[in-house]
């Protein structure tokens, strides 16, 4: 009974911080629950534009032009 009790509250956190979701940038594919709030805010904004508004854009959230440098790990190449 202990162990099903585990269980149940490791996928309730595992779901709470957004484990396995992942979000689009670029090209490149991200894990959600690496990312602050408000670099998912500003995706799910940026991802809704047509492509000639991204070329326009150029703020990038820090947590992302340093993923695109190497600095942090995508969930891909």
């Amino acid at each position: 009974m202990r162990a099903k009790v585990f269980l149940a509250c490791c996928l309730c956190g595992l779901l709470l911080t957004g484990c396995g979701k992942t979000v689009q940038y670029e090209g490149r594919t991200y894990s959600a629950a690496a990312l602050s709030r408000e670099t998912l805010e500003w995706l799910e904004w940026y991802n809704t534009l047509p492509d000639e508004d991204k070329l326009k854009i150029d703020y990038v959230p820090a947590e992302l032009r340093s993923a695109q440098r190497g600095e942090a790990m995508e969930t891909t190449p």
